[in-house]
């Protein structure tokens, strides 16, 4: 009888685990309201171009949502590389709060015939609502640029800290 209440509570502390698991990782960025401190952040961006220079996609990993950008201006670059100014439109996370981020540059280096592989320099976080209201901190994300077949698809890492 005893084994088999061990085993019970066993049992449910594992289903516990798994089902706080998902929410304490879409709320680790929101962690270091409670604590101060900084976190780190990681994930995955794919999006398509809705327009010539407009990108609309979903996010994946720790601030899963939805985000959108504009290439403002290419400029040439050294050793045949391009640099992309973009300003993020809107970052949305799956709970509906917002993320603002400084206008950003990518540099693009051609790889194949439209096909670039891109590296942001680091983007800084300048706050947002919700539970990135006050927020700062940083992000590189890199990854390809498909331009035949419209496509950017881009890892991201970085932190986000308490503000002010």
């Amino acid at each position: 009888m005893k084994k088999h209440a061990l085993s019970a509570i066993a049992l449910l502390s594992l289903f516990l685990t798994l089902a706080i698991a998902p929410a304490y990782a879409q709320d680790r960025a929101g962690a270091k309201r409670k604590t101060g401190k900084c976190v780190p952040v990681s994930g995955a961006i794919s999006t398509n171009f809705i327009t010539g220079d407009t990108t609309l996609g979903t996010v994946t990993g720790d601030l899963r949502g939805a985000v959108s950008a504009t290439l403002l201006e290419l400029l040439p670059g050294e050793n045949e590389k391009l640099v992309g100014r973009i300003q993020h439109r809107g970052w949305v996370t799956e709970s509906g709060d917002k993320i603002f981020l400084a206008e950003a540059l990518i540099d693009l280096t051609p790889e194949s015939e439209g096909v670039f592989y891109g590296i942001y320099r680091p983007i800084t976080i300048v706050g947002g609502t919700g539970r990135f209201d006050g927020v700062t901190g940083t992000m590189t994300p890199y990854g390809v640029l498909d331009t035949t077949r419209q496509e950017l698809v881009l890892r991201y890492r970085g932190e986000i800290c308490a503000g002010k």
